[in-house]
């Protein structure tokens, strides 16, 4: 069951990470954004990334460590 729920979280934040990315280059979603705002957005996204990336990374280090357990 831990095993499942581990690649449960791993789905979840794989789809979180395409979002970001997809959110990186598109951009603002308001239709006349400025410089600005697309500053942000960019900075938000590449946050997001790495919050990803490294729940990831531990997630992937948690089922590695069930499966040798098991």
């Amino acid at each position: 069951m831990r095993k499942f729920g581990i690649k449960v979280f791993m789905a979840v934040f794989a789809v979180l990470l395409i979002i970001s990315v997809i959110w990186f280059f598109g951009g603002s979603l308001e239709q006349f954004s400025t410089a600005e705002q697309e500053g942000k957005i960019r900075i938000a996204a590449v946050i997001m990334m790495l919050i990803c990336i490294v729940t990831e990374s531990v997630l992937f280090i948690l089922l590695k460590r069930s499966k040798s357990e098991s």
